[in-house]
């Protein structure tokens, strides 16, 4: 016989409605991944091997609980056939007074580290922000490594990113991400190293809250960054990692430089110089231009200047040029080839010469008058 899927949660519906003692049953647990709303609370109920998902309206049981706290709860179980899932509708919540037996070894351990010194920030390392080669340890399907390459390669497409596949939750996985680390750092083939993992419960994370991570961490000879989770989520490995990033991509801006950008800034800064000194040499070349030409009407001037009185002082030689003097009618007298001025320079039974346009003429001084 085939049935739909629908048939099928039906038909588990209708099993865990008909069994009585689903119907009004108390569960001891530990609180974990806890969440409120305005009207509601979410939370996983797990002791050290298994966990229920649960959910309880505030006005039957109140609200104010944390997560590690151990608790009885008491409700019925329903069957979600849309989604195929169980649920455990909490009525009422009774705290115990000690901490659940999960929280406590998780306590246990976080001391124990820490006194050891597995936390501490003076073993910390730089880690480099202009990493050429990047080592990942997280699993190849999901968005974890396909997040980090985007943004690493966007920023600077010369790095090289290696991934060591490994699972981040479920049986193993904290050994797996230990190998992780170590492979990298018996290599060191990379100049830092990224430990990722998307959100999840405190359960999805808890591979990295555990002792075989941390040491690994510790005993790394190469910088390395956490990026497990959100940005609220905080495991041991963010406390014993080098640095800690909120999430995936974070870690892959904070070990890449952004060669990209830094190309478009260079770029338009020297567009910039360009044009500014494209702009000085113009107006260089425009105040050269506008000198050359102001001191060639200056010259242009003064040259004319000099012409109008050459030419001025062309005519007034002309003018007194003696030929010319001579054309219109006046003589030259001479005596001993001087010129003779004034009467005065003359006597009585001198030679002298009349110098005409068209010749000379002898004569002798006979007699001589002065003005009064």
């Amino acid at each position: 016989m085939i049935i739909s899927v629908t048939q099928f949660n039906n038909f588990l519906k209708a099993v865990i409605d008909s069994e009585p003692m689903l119907g009004n049953i108390s569960v001891k647990g530990e609180i974990s991944n806890y969440k409120e709303s305005y009207d509601s609370l979410y939370f996983c109920l797990k002791d050290e091997f298994s966990q229920m998902d649960c959910f309880a309206f505030t006005s039957l049981t109140g609200k104010g609980f944390n997560n590690g706290m151990s608790v009885v709860i008491e409700g019925t179980v329903s069957y979600l056939t849309k989604y195929g899932k169980l649920s455990f509708n909490v009525k009422k919540i009774t705290p115990e007074n000690n901490l659940g037996l999960q929280y406590k070894k998780l306590l246990e351990l976080k001391s124990k580290l820490e006194k050891e010194g597995c936390f501490s920030t003076e073993i910390k390392k730089t880690v480099p922000a202009d990493c050429k080669t990047l080592g990942v340890v997280t699993s190849e399907n999901g968005a974890v490594i396909h997040d980090i390459a985007a943004v690493t390669l966007r920023r600077n497409p010369a790095v090289d990113i290696m991934l060591y596949p490994v699972k981040v939750q479920g049986t193993g996985a904290e050994n797996e991400i230990a190998s992780g680390i170590d492979y990298f750092s018996f290599k060191n083939n990379v100049d830092a190293v990224i430990v990722a993992r998307g959100g999840g419960s405190n359960e999805d994370l808890s591979a990295f809250n555990t002792e075989a991570v941390v040491r690994a961490i510790n005993r790394c000879v190469i910088p390395l960054v956490s990026a497990v989770g959100h940005d609220t989520d905080f495991t041991f490995a963010d406390f014993a990692a080098d640095r800690r990033a909120a999430t995936p991509t974070e870690a892959a801006e904070i070990l890449t430089s952004n060669v990209i950008d830094a190309k478009k800034i260079a770029l338009t800064t020297l567009n910039r110089i360009a044009y500014l000194a494209k702009d000085k040499l113009d107006k260089k070349y425009q105040n050269a231009a506008y000198s050359v030409s102001s001191m060639y009407a200056a010259a242009s001037n003064t040259l004319y200047g000099v012409e109008k009185q050459i030419i001025t002082l062309s005519k007034s030689l002309d003018a007194a040029n003696p030929s010319k003097m001579l054309a219109k009618g006046f003589t030259q007298i001479t005596k001993n080839g001087e010129t003779v001025k004034r009467v005065a320079e003359l006597n009585k039974g001198e030679d002298i010469e009349f110098i005409l346009q068209d010749g000379t003429a002898q004569a002798k001084i006979t007699d001589i008058k002065v003005k009064k």
